[in-house]
């Protein structure tokens, strides 16, 4: 009988509610960063090894810093989006 008299208050159910908007806040912003990530190894692969060579950097070096990134974290992926993809589509002629 103890175990149906035991109701639940409004600040467990709050909580539970909290917990849930957090992780699936955490879930989108984990699939938002997956994503970009494969866009970012779809990006390295588009432009010719010209413009690579013409930026100074290799496709080679921005493959395996963009592919370690699904394994580590998503910061070599915003190396290769904001230091070394500038440089090449500079040097593809891309704006």
């Amino acid at each position: 009988m103890e175990l149906l008299a035991q109701t639940t208050t409004s600040t467990d159910v709050g909580a539970g509610i909290g917990i849930t908007i957090l992780v699936l806040i955490i879930a989108a912003f984990s699939i938002g960063i997956f994503v970009w990530q494969i866009i970012a190894i779809i990006d390295t692969t588009k432009y010719p090894d010209s413009a690579w060579a013409a930026s100074g950097q290799t496709k080679t070096t921005a493959l395996v810093i963009t592919i370690l990134s699904l394994f580590t974290c998503f910061l070599l992926t915003a190396y290769y989006w904001f230091a070394m993809r500038p440089k090449v589509r500079a040097a593809a002629g891309i704006a």
